[in-house]
């Protein structure tokens, strides 16, 4: 198994609506009995609220799929199905999906997390986070 590996679902009670699990896990802890790993469902899991940094979507075996990042978790290798594809090329975009779940709002990530034409707002007080230079300041 390697970090990438997309992998059909092997639970059948969720397969349909989770077809598909991503391999994120580092190829340096192979020897480990699980695999950490992210959904790839299909888009309508999220009622149209997909957040284009949080949620890349992909097309694996002519099936539209989001990534379902903050649904991250850790599986034993036996529970994964056979691979199907491996997303390598997408690298890019899944780090910065998860770097949004482990260190938060970066760089250009912000507006994708907030409504077309609204601020993105977080906090006890809603208030409209800090972006760029404001944010690299404190």
């Amino acid at each position: 198994m390697a970090q990438f590996d997309v992998h059909k679902n092997g639970n059948p009670s969720s397969r349909r609506r989770i077809p598909f699990l991503l391999d994120v896990q580092t190829d340096l802890l192979g020897s480990l009995l699980t695999r950490v790993v992210v959904p790839l469902a299909k888009p309508e899991v999220l009622d149209g609220k997909v957040a284009s940094r949080l949620n890349p979507s992909f097309e694996i075996d002519g099936v539209r799929v989001v990534m379902l990042t903050p649904e991250l978790a850790g599986v034993k290798t036996e529970a994964l199905g056979p691979k199907v594809t491996n997303l390598s090329s997408s690298r890019a975009e899944i780090i910065a999906a998860l770097d949004i779940v482990f260190t938060g709002i970066r760089d250009g990530a912000l507006n994708s997390l907030a409504a077309p034409g609204e601020p993105a707002r977080c906090g006890p007080r809603d208030k409209p986070l800090a972006t760029g230079a404001a944010r690299s300041r404190r």
